[in-house]
């Protein structure tokens, strides 16, 4: 039931913030310029689609699509 909830309303399908999901993020890169914070969303978006090729541990590529899917989420919230 609440999985199909999910599916239905965006906001509840979110999931970790980039600011939650790393500290380096959140002590340091986010304290530097926006362009700076981009290119490092942009280097970690690489970091994770290279890493998710690598590996076949389920809850490894899971983690990292959601790494994925707050820096992509991170990157949008700066452009605005």
């Amino acid at each position: 039931m609440i999985k199909q909830l999910k599916s239905w309303i965006p906001f509840l399908s979110k999931g970790p913030s980039l600011y939650e999901m790393d500290v380096i993020y959140k002590k340091a890169i986010s304290q530097l310029p926006i362009s700076e914070q981009k290119e490092y969303c942009k280097r970690l978006l690489s970091r994770t689609a290279f890493e998710m090729k690598r590996t076949k541990c389920k809850y490894e590529i899971q983690h990292l699509k959601e790494l994925s899917r707050a820096a992509k989420s991170e990157i949008s919230n700066l452009e605005t």
